[in-house]
């Protein structure tokens, strides 16, 4: 008897419809902790994220030989400056969003 496993998309999708029907009938202090989770775990991302990309292309840069630190800085400030860029415009929607909420 073989036990099958399930894919990663129907688990995918198992666990949204599950959030979904929690999130209907939790109360709101329990949303709030979720919210409050998730938010710490983009920002946990939204820094690590970038590290990982550095790690893999390090490796691939060392072994250009010349110039090789040079083309590791570009990727580092690549790297980072479109996160922060992210962050940036992320901010200014929400400020945008509670003044006209606030109207």
């Amino acid at each position: 008897m073989s036990k099958k496993k399930l894919g990663l998309l129907p688990k995918l999708i198992i666990a949204i419809a599950l959030g979904i029907a929690v999130g209907m009938v939790a109360p709101e202090k329990l949303i709030a902790i979720f919210a409050t989770f998730n938010g710490i775990f983009n920002q946990f991302l939204g820094f690590i994220i970038p590290l990982i990309i550095i790690g893999f292309v390090v490796p691939g840069i060392a072994d250009l030989g010349s110039g090789a630190g040079k083309t590791l800085a570009i990727t580092a400030l690549v790297a980072y400056l479109s996160q922060s860029s992210q962050e940036a415009l992320h901010t200014l929607l929400i400020q945008q969003h509670s003044l006209h909420s606030l109207k």
